[in-house]
Formats: C-alpha cells, structure tokens, sequence
C-alpha cells in the first residue's frame, strides 16, 4: 500500500469518526422530551389569550327590536312564509321515481352505438328500481351527463357537452340528459416518435 493510499485512509477514517460523533452528540429534534413532566399537565391553565373574551349575555334585558325589514311582516305572513318552507324542504327530501331521457344524438350515424354503451353504464338506468330524493337523482343525472360526455368523445366528438335538467312531472321527475356533440374529429394520422 502506498503512502498516498494510507494517508487518503487515515482521513476518510478521521472524517467518518468525526461525523458519528457529531450525529451521536446531538439530540435529534423528535427525540427531545420536556424534563419537566408538568409542561404536560392537561389540567393546567392556559395563558391567558387576548381580545377573545365574549360577555355573557345578560338574559334579563328585553329582546331588541326587529330591523326594519322585518318589522313591517304580519306574523301570519311570517308563519305562511315558514310553512312554504318547511313544504320544500320536505318536498327535497322526499323519494320518488323518476324517468329520463336522451336528446341531440338522434341524426348521429353512432346514435345506436352510443345509446346501447349508455344503456349499459348508466346510474340513472342501474338504480331505476330505488326511489331517490333530489339530490340522489341530481348526482346521478350529473354522473350519466359526464359518461354520456365520454361516449361521444370516444366516437370522435371531443367538443361534445351535455346539460343534465330536472323537472317535476306530477309525483315523478324526469331527467332530461341534453347532448350538443359539436363536430366529429377525424385523425390525418398518428404519430408515435421514441419506438423504433
């Protein structure tokens, strides 16, 4: 072995013992537990914090005066308005079956191509048998209007929208799913560089 050898050993060595006692020697941050086991005291009292204090209402003083636009409501006004309300409220969360319909593919050449691929993955379709409330019915409208979307990009309408509408028909809703396809895309060619 010669000196140049040894000497670039003897250093890497020194490096390396320099760098364990200095990894050894300091406490890693994680590590470091308080000394004093009262700085973990749950029921110690906190600092105080300030400009968060809130006064405790005085429940004997009387009840303020209504604004301006409310003082002039007739308190039967007031209680028709409440019940219309709570009848929407109830009329949103109440079940019912619905129907839906597809339009603006009928003069497409896949229009039969599209309506069986539909058919086959639609939400609206799957779950035709469970009543629903609105919002169950909106979000499947929603996700047939993106799968109706995908369809008719698969077939080359990347411009394709779809506008999902609700509307009460007596007891029942119905789903219109609206399709404006835009024009079909073909490909001049493919190119795929990097294979070869």
């Amino acid at each position: 072995m010669g000196k140049g050898r040894v000497r670039r050993l003897a250093a890497f060595q020194w490096v390396t013992g320099c760098a364990a006692l200095a990894i050894g020697a300091a406490p890693l941050c994680a590590q470091t537990l308080p000394r004093d086991p009262a700085e973990l005291d749950p029921s110690a009292p906190l600092d105080p914090m300030p400009d968060l204090g809130v006064d405790w209402p005085d429940l004997n003083q009387p009840d303020p005066e209504p604004p301006p636009e409310v003082q002039a409501v007739e308190p039967e006004t007031a209680a028709e308005a409440t019940e219309e309300a709570a009848e929407k409220i109830e009329d949103a969360s109440a079940t019912r079956s619905y129907s839906w319909r597809l339009s603006g593919i009928e003069g497409l050449p896949e229009a039969e191509e599209v309506r069986l691929g539909f058919d086959e993955r639609s939400v609206l379709r799957g779950d035709r048998e469970k009543r629903a409330n609105a919002a169950q019915i909106d979000r499947r409208a929603r996700a047939d209007g993106e799968l109706l979307t995908e369809l008719l990009r698969s077939y080359g309408y990347y411009d394709a929208t779809v506008e999902p509408a609700i509307e009460a028909a007596g007891e029942q809703l119905v789903v219109q799913l609206s399709a404006i396809p835009g024009p079909l895309y073909r490909f001049e060619s493919v190119e795929l560089p990097g294979l070869d």
